[in-house]
């Protein structure tokens, strides 16, 4: 019933016993310089991403974005990229985001990003 219900749901939001856990977990973490983007005229996704950015500069991470942009190949949901093999640390937490959500875990690594990089970009729903 919840997975019917979420489909129905006009927007994705982030529970705030969710953001308030990521905020914490984020802060003890070494922080990296975060890009966020998400697709372009998608004002559903923009709210999640804006959401996401949110988190991560209270969290005291450097945030550029929310970027707009157009890709060649539908983008679904979230998919982050890694300069460098992120922390265990960050994985468990970034692991909870996706929990959240309800989606199953996207994410690995970009050579031409640098060591210090994370990469998200918000796809449609």
């Amino acid at each position: 019933m919840q997975n019917a219900a979420w489909k129905v749901s006009p927007e994705r939001s982030i529970d705030t016993t969710v953001r308030n856990s990521l905020v914490s977990n984020l802060k003890s973490i070494p922080a990296l310089d975060v890009q966020i983007t998400c697709v372009l005229g998608d004002a559903e996704g923009f709210g999640l991403a804006s959401q996401l950015k949110d988190i991560f500069e209270q969290a005291g991470w450097e945030v550029k974005g929310v970027n707009q942009a157009v890709f060649t190949v539908p983008i679904k949901h979230l998919v982050l990229s890694f300069g460098k093999e992120p922390s265990r640390e960050l994985q468990r937490t970034l692991a909870l985001l996706f929990d959240s959500l309800g989606y199953p875990r996207e994410a690995g690594l970009n050579k031409k990003l640098s060591e210090n990089m994370l990469k998200i970009i918000v796809g449609s729903k």
